[in-house]
């Protein structure tokens, strides 16, 4: 009787062994007893394949808990789980993961990679993404007052039609749907344009810098909705440190022009850098002109990247992401003038790169 008791036991303890989950940061624990589980029990999953000693891994970690912790504020229904590769190795080889950390993402059982960067906001971002519908409903002036506060940037369509029969609708939720990083809200009530001062079927984008309400007033087509998009999401000198960097190095641009200060040469910081807003703006959609202050210790990455020395500073890089190739000017006299003939010329196809090509991750 006791042994049919205890084997009873073990067995039930076996049984929900498998469906146990331990929760760590608001991230799901996962192995191999307990991983299809989770993934046929929730719709959206999104999971971390780490192995301990990477240091790429470790640097995501406190990101991933803090994307938790914002989806479960939002009340979100997605889920983010993790996989140590180390101990789960059998399941890590039947999903083909050989890089760390990968991310994928399963919905209702079918996966997809995570490809964007590696941080809270732009992970909770793609998450919506990829979940919802290209544009959330915005039916109350209320509701978008706090899309507008709640990312840096959105773009927003106010459209009374809303139907395929209204072409600026249509495109406007083709880009909408094409787009991992920004996000988009789509209003039909009378109200809310008014609250905004905008006419019907106008398409408005938001953001904490710059110029912070710009209203489109191109062509319906997406090619020139997205060409307007581009070239708004950023101020016209941007910093690589500051809430822009996202966007600066998200894959959106492929052109990229890094101008090297210091900030300890306040009067020579502020001097070029008006310099260089003088001339960037024919230059938007084109080119992006990114300021790195040479003394911040996170940028150094940046200087090792071009072989770029404190000393050397001021200066400029221009780098063609299609190609990974590099250009420097002729001179390090960063005046307007300058400046603006060295990324003309680039544009014209005068300038030959420095060195052979790179890659750029």
């Amino acid at each position: 009787m006791f042994r049919a008791g205890f084997l009873l036991v073990f067995f039930l303890n076996s049984i929900f062994a498998a469906k146990y989950v331990i929760v760590e940061d608001g991230v799901l624990v996962l192995n191999k007893d307990n991983f299809q589980e989770v993934i046929k029990d929730n719709e959206f999953v999104l999971v971390e394949f780490y192995a301990p000693w990477c240091s790429p891994c470790k640097a995501l970690q406190p990101e991933y808990a803090k994307a938790a912790k914002q989806l479960e504020k939002k009340k979100s229904t997605i889920k983010l789980g993790k996989v140590d590769v180390t101990v789960e190795e059998e399941l890590t080889e039947q999903l083909n993961v050989t890089g760390f950390p990968t991310l994928k993402l399963f919905i209702s059982g079918s996966s997809i990679d995570y490809s964007g960067i590696k941080s809270a906001d732009n992970i909770v971002l793609w998450l919506e993404k990829k979940t919802g519908p290209p544009a959330k409903d915005l039916g109350s002036i209320e509701a978008a007052e706090d899309f507008i506060e709640e990312y840096k940037i959105v773009v927003i369509g106010f459209f009374s039609d809303q139907s395929t029969n209204n072409e600026n609708a249509k495109n406007f939720l083709k880009v909408a749907s094409g787009s991992d990083k920004i996000r988009f809200g789509i209003s039909g009530d009378k109200d809310v344009r008014d609250e905004f001062e905008v006419a019907d079927n106008s398409i408005v984008l938001f953001k904490k810098f710059g110029n912070r309400n710009v209203v489109y007033n191109g062509a319906a087509d997406e090619d020139s909705l997205k060409k307007f998009i581009k070239s708004n999401t950023l101020p016209l000198l941007a910093d690589v440190n500051d809430e822009a960097s996202d966007i600066i190095f998200s894959g959106e641009f492929k052109t990229i022009l890094f101008i090297f200060l210091s900030k300890d040469n306040q009067n020579e910081y502020d001097a070029i850098s008006k310099a260089a807003r003088s001339i960037a703006k024919p230059f938007k959609g084109k080119v992006i002109f990114a300021r790195v202050d040479a003394e911040r210790e996170e940028n150094q990455r940046i200087m090792d990247f071009f072989k770029i020395e404190k000393n050397s500073v001021p200066t400029a890089r221009l780098i063609d992401l299609n190609e990974g190739l590099p250009y420097k000017p002729e001179s390090n006299d960063l005046t307007a003038k300058n400046i603006k003939k060295f990324v003309q010329d680039f544009l014209d196809g005068k300038l030959k790169p420095y060195k052979e090509p790179v890659k750029v991750s």
